[in-house]
């Protein structure tokens, strides 16, 4: 990493304090730069970047309502590339791991994030990422339901082993959700993050009551598309907690906001579920050991899922 390092710093862009750290890079601050962090990449394409440059630069012209880091700077080097990104204020609303039962106040951030993200106008910039690593991204003149579908069927076939040793009907689940996905008919179209974790939604203390209050987003890029913003909602409601004692509750409560703000029909929040645990279930691990991967194959056993699949 000496090399990147160096880069940056001929840059005057010194690497300072780690903020935070995932699956595929380490986030810093930077040295007399507060307005800024810098992402270390561990495996990433320099073109994958550059479509995230574009794509942030095109969600600052769509006017999203929230901070959120936009590429600046693509770095690179021998041993490695980085992107510079403005910071995005606050602290995230919640770490990794099981938690208590979602709060009211935490229930009205995530809310104000979907509603955000909403509200963004498509552009041919926000279409340009991959749902995931090695996909292309979705064509929007197919449809998003359309595109769900292939991907869903794409995904099954990569791990039709695996998915089918732990899920013997998985054949049947995976036929019945992309039909269904290709008859929900999206009242908009909308920017969908993917993966509104609470450790990706940033909150700073409102002044007036000392509540917390949405103040940003983080990490688009993991089923980040354009499409049904309902999609967004289902899967947001059921990862704000997914291996807790407290998951289901919260989701419930979640679910019940998600109604009263959105009026998005829980059948079709149980298809996009599926739909979710099929294309990610082999995203962490191709061999189905992982924890995730276990909470998709319960996922598609839900009662209510498989009822609104017609799977019996």
């Amino acid at each position: 990493m000496n090399g990147i390092i160096d880069e940056l710093r001929s840059r005057s862009l010194i690497p300072g304090d780690p903020i935070g750290s995932g699956m595929e890079g380490e986030v810093f601050a930077v040295q007399q730069r507060p307005d800024l962090v810098i992402k270390i990449w561990r495996r990433r394409d320099p073109a994958d970047l550059e479509r995230l440059r574009l794509f942030t630069s095109g969600l600052s012209s769509a006017g999203l309502a929230i901070a959120f880091p936009q590429v600046q700077q693509i770095v690179m080097a021998t041993d490695g590339v980085a992107t510079v990104e403005s910071a995005v204020p606050g602290v995230p609303l919640g770490s990794g791991g099981p938690r208590p039962v979602v709060t009211e106040a935490q229930a009205d951030v995530l809310m104000d994030a979907l509603m955000a993200l909403a509200d963004v106008q498509p552009r041919a910039e926000l279409a340009l990422l991959p749902p995931l690593p090695g996909e292309q991204p979705f064509d929007p003149e197919a449809g998003f339901g359309a595109s769900l579908a292939d991907l869903i069927a794409r995904r099954h076939r990569a791990h039709a082993d695996v998915l089918t040793a732990h899920q013997p009907d998985v054949g049947r689940l995976v036929g019945a959700t992309a039909e269904a996905v290709r008859s929900i008919e999206p009242a908009m179209q909308a920017l969908i993050h993917g993966d509104l974790v609470p450790s990706n939604l940033m909150i700073v203390e409102s002044a007036h009551d000392g509540a917390p209050r949405l103040s940003g987003v983080l990490d688009f890029g993991f089923l980040t598309v354009v499409g049904d913003p309902a999609f967004d909602a289902a899967v947001t409601s059921s990862i704000f907690d997914m291996y807790g004692e407290n998951a289901r509750r919260s989701e419930a409560i979640l679910d019940e906001h998600i109604a009263d703000r959105f009026r998005y029909p829980s059948t079709t929040l149980a298809i996009y579920r599926a739909a979710w645990a099929i294309i990610t279930a082999n995203a962490f691990g191709a061999d189905g050991a992982d924890g995730h991967f276990a909470w998709c194959i319960a996922m598609l056993n839900r009662p209510e899922v498989r009822s609104a699949l017609g799977v019996r």
